[in-house]
């Protein structure tokens, strides 16, 4: 289940507020075709935000988190970061002078410290495992001020609690290893007295979005020093703004081409044939499906096949040049972190049609008399994605073809619902 969660809300409110006083904090904040390209034709791969150096540079993109760091379990969150100068952590940072700075972190907390400034040990007995368990402990932990106490909250059927905490005037030099220290998270269950130790002084504040998703416990916490820039603040609601919890129900495994190729479905899309092309389709309305062809073709005239294409590039080109169809410029993608290219697809008016169909034919698989055999077609009011890309050497086929179909007015949702397919697609050499 993909879900995109309002989060900045309260962060926008404290922006709103503090712009009527005198908090330093606070602040005002050519194509080639005739195809209009949809919202997320350039989207760029998802990338994993653990695979890269802790505080090193990230560039802007799209980036997901396994919230617990567990790779068994389903739950992960995917978030855009809006601009340069961000910074790895299990979510994003951005460090400024003195390592003032604003963040998002995104996990599943285990635990908390004793004590926020004499005792970094881990809490005995330890937190409950329940929502309000989190919620109650935060607002209890000293030194900390609560200045937003828990309360209910539900984003997007998700139900939780919401909460800030502020670090009071103090003097950090008191406190264990000089600093304050709060929720453990799994990453710091390694090192004895281990938590986030993010806070810069007096002043700093961390607002908790924590949501039960599915059983598993999450925290979403945006952390912010005194005086962060507006810009920054403004980056930072932009990142919470695009947070996605993606919570996938069970997905079955299909394979083809005698176990080469792999892909993982799960409702409300189902497998429907695997005779031509392998057919996907979300639910029980109709036009909306996935189509994935092995070596496809492009169509020539009299609905024939056309000529084997060299890669993906060619056969993107052969489409583009049918003058029965109209289409974006490629685009780079990624299929199951492969290299691909994408591109939209719609039936040029007054486009002729295949008899079989009666509709223009996109690409086909070969068949008998160099006729069309088995093809993916494409009626009026509808609109294709299509991903082609070449598969890695060892496998028996040399491209792939996936085409997502659905009526313009639901196709971006269609193809958001199709995403977790096309990034699932696993390869295997014999």
């Amino acid at each position: 289940m993909k879900t995109t969660l309002g989060l900045a809300l309260a962060l926008a409110v404290v922006l709103a507020v503090g712009a009527c006083t005198s908090d330093p904090e606070a602040a005002d904040a050519p194509a080639p075709s005739s195809v209009a390209p949809s919202e997320t034709d350039a989207a760029p791969a998802v990338r994993d935000m653990m695979d890269f150096e802790l505080h090193g540079p990230i560039e802007p993109g799209t980036y997901f988190i396994d919230a617990d760091l567990d790779p068994s379990t389903p739950l992960r969150v995917v978030y855009e970061i809006p601009a340069e100068a961000w910074s790895q952590w299990i979510g994003a940072a951005k460090f400024g002078p003195d390592d003032r700075h604003v963040a998002i972190s995104i996990t599943t907390v285990v635990d908390l410290v004793t004590d926020g400034c004499r005792d970094h040990l881990a809490a005995d007995p330890p937190v409950g495992p329940t929502v309000d368990d989190l919620a109650t402990a935060l607002s209890e932990l000293a030194p900390f001020e609560v200045t937003s106490p828990p309360s209910d909250v539900t984003v997007d059927g998700y139900h939780g609690k919401h909460l800030e905490l502020t670090v009071p005037e103090m003097a950090f030099d008191r406190c264990d290893a000089g600093d304050l220290r709060s929720w453990i998270a799994p990453m710091d269950t390694a090192k004895r007295g281990d938590a986030f130790s993010g806070y810069t002084g007096p002043g700093y504040r961390e607002e908790f979005w924590i949501l039960d998703v599915g059983g598993t416990r999450l925290m979403i916490a945006a952390e912010r020093s005194p005086g962060s820039p507006p810009e920054d603040l403004s980056e930072l609601r932009a990142i919470l703004d695009s947070i996605r919890i993606e919570l996938p129900l069970a997905a079955e495994p299909y394979s083809r081409l005698k176990g080469e190729v792999k892909l993982f479905a799960a409702p409300p899309w189902s497998w429907i044939c695997c005779f031509g092309p392998w057919h996907l389709k979300q639910g029980d309305g109709p036009d909306t499906d996935l189509f994935v062809l092995a070596d496809p073709r492009p169509v020539d005239t009299g609905c024939r096949k056309g000529p084997a294409p060299a890669d993906a590039e060619a056969l993107a080109q052969s489409i583009r040049s049918d003058p029965d169809l109209e289409t974006t410029a490629p685009v780079a993608a990624s299929v199951g972190g492969v290299g691909a290219l994408s591109i939209d697809v719609v039936a040029a008016p007054g486009a002729s049609v295949c008899d079989w169909w009666n509709a223009p034919l996109v690409v086909t698989l070969t068949g008998a008399g160099g006729q069309a055999w088995a093809s993916v077609d494409l009626e009026g009011g509808n609109r294709m994605r299509l991903y082609l890309l070449d598969l890695p050497e060892g496998l028996s086929a040399r491209i792939l073809a996936i085409a997502i179909v659905a009526p313009e007015a639901r196709f971006e949702d269609v193809v958001e619902s199709a995403g977790p397919i096309v990034d699932s697609f696993e390869f295997h050499a014999g």
